[in-house]
């Protein structure tokens, strides 16, 4: 589900930037900033970099019915979780003014279409249905330790939170049929 919603969110990227720059070969890749010998990935080159750079639950969802009704019968299940994914998207062009060509245009893109629907958008799988961006402000301490972690060397780049995937497993730990009658006759005791 996860890489789901970015290889989504990487092709529709893709297809507005190369409308944009009129370019025949996909700009857009979803890869680590580094390799883990502390090399660039070579793929990357000249391109806008997708990169995961955390998973977060939504807290505030937590309080969901962990049941359902199937056939006549409640089944108790886990209940859903919510989660957020923080989503880095660097320029990594060797001009530089390459890079905020396009870390511009990204986050225009994604200004103006930051709820992406399976009604607008048929391509989008159901079970990711809707996602919605929001642009993560940053500090420059989070950005140094990010790229610190991430051991790459500084790129243009921004942070989109990415709302509200759920998780759902439907693993069922209980079933208890439902009550169909209730008896309200009154008997007498001796």
């Amino acid at each position: 589900m996860i890489e789901k919603a970015i290889e989504f969110l990487a092709c529709e990227l893709n297809t507005y930037l190369q409308g944009v720059f009129k370019l025949s070969e996909a700009t857009v890749v979803v890869s680590s900033v580094a390799e883990f010998g502390g090399g660039i990935p070579q793929q990357n080159d000249n391109k806008i970099v997708i990169t995961l750079i955390n998973i977060k639950e939504e807290t505030s969802l937590r309080n969901t019915p962990s049941f359902k009704i199937i056939d006549k019968t409640s089944v108790s299940v886990n209940p859903p979780l919510y989660i957020n994914l923080f989503i880095l998207f660097s320029a990594n062009f060797s001009d530089y003014n390459e890079s905020l060509k396009f870390i511009s245009s990204t986050i225009g893109y994604f200004h103006g279409n930051s709820v992406f629907t399976k009604d607008k958008y048929p391509k989008l799988s159901s079970l990711i249905d809707p996602l919605t961006l929001e642009l993560e402000a940053t500090s420059y301490q989070d950005w140094s330790y990010l790229w610190g972690m991430l051991g790459g060397n500084y790129l243009p780049c921004v942070i989109y939170k990415l709302r509200l995937l759920t998780v759902q497993e439907n693993v069922f730990t209980n079933e208890t049929p439902l009550i169909q009658t209730v008896d309200s006759s009154v008997k007498r005791r001796i």
